[in-house]
């Protein structure tokens, strides 16, 4: 998680005997007692009205480099792999737009540079 919280601490001194007192659990009970206690001090500060900082942002990294990624096929080879034959995956396949895509080919239709559907003369 990000530690540069927009917050200023204001005792630094308190803040440090929390990681302490967080790091000691960690290495005499472990992580599964970490994780249960801090998921107890969320709920409970939640209860009173704390609200929690959030972030859509998580740490994760991708542990396998591109260089070493294999090809993923779509969705259609792995039904063909499978044994699919045309009619299956015409049948898998949602034969309606999408809102987003139903406007936007109404606006191309419009302005008259829609491309991928037929336009009887």
């Amino acid at each position: 998680m990000n530690s540069s919280i927009k917050y200023k601490d204001s005792d630094p001194q308190e803040t440090q005997e929390w990681i302490d007192s967080i790091r000691s659990i960690l290495e005499t009970s472990g992580t599964g007692r970490t994780h249960f206690l801090l998921e107890k001090l969320i709920e409970f500060a939640r209860r009173n009205g704390v609200r929690m900082p959030y972030s859509a942002n998580t740490d994760y990294v991708n542990t396998i480099p591109p260089s070493h990624q294999k090809p993923f096929p779509g969705e259609a080879v792995l039904a063909i792999e499978m044994g699919a034959d045309a009619e299956d995956i015409g049948l898998s396949i949602h034969p309606h737009p999408t809102l987003t895509e139903t406007l936007s080919n109404a606006a191309e239709m419009f302005s008259g540079t829609i491309t991928d559907l037929y336009i009887p003369k």
